[in-house]
């Protein structure tokens, strides 16, 4: 087996998975949380009687390192996307991450004066697979 030589920036693994709008940044960490709207229904009493859902969401940080073998070549990899931008995600070892997400606001890009940064991307899916298509597509 050949020996593997590395010089120069240390190495950066992250997270399994393929981005189909991402070309630099290596991800590092994939963060989800449960949302969903929920009412109380009161009796005549005003008492809760029972409660509501509604709109679960899934909303997922995802935190990037900016990799180059330059300040340019990381500076290169910190560009914003379009709001509400479609993102696919697929090959991620953790199923519920594999489908389309939307980027709402919120994210941000750290770049100090070196050659790795940080981006973080803040994203929605709806749980129920019709919402969620509807949000992932652009209306004619």
């Amino acid at each position: 087996m050949a020996t593997q030589l590395k010089r120069g920036l240390a190495q950066v693994t992250g997270c399994p998975a393929t981005f189909d709008v991402i070309i630099y940044p290596v991800p590092q960490t994939m963060k989800q949380n449960h949302k969903f709207d929920l009412a109380a229904v009161q009796d005549a009493n005003g008492q809760d009687a029972a409660w509501w859902s509604r709109n679960e969401m899934i909303e997922g940080d995802i935190a990037f390192k900016l990799c180059g073998d330059t300040n340019a070549h990381a500076q290169a990899a910190a560009a914003f996307l379009a709001p509400l931008a479609v993102i696919n995600i697929s090959n991620s070892p953790v199923p519920a991450w594999n489908t389309s997400w939307i980027l709402v606001d919120g994210s941000d890009i750290d770049l100090a004066n070196t050659k790795v940064g940080d981006m973080t991307f803040k994203l929605r899916r709806y749980v129920d697979p019709t919402q969620n298509a509807l949000f992932s597509t652009a209306p004619s």
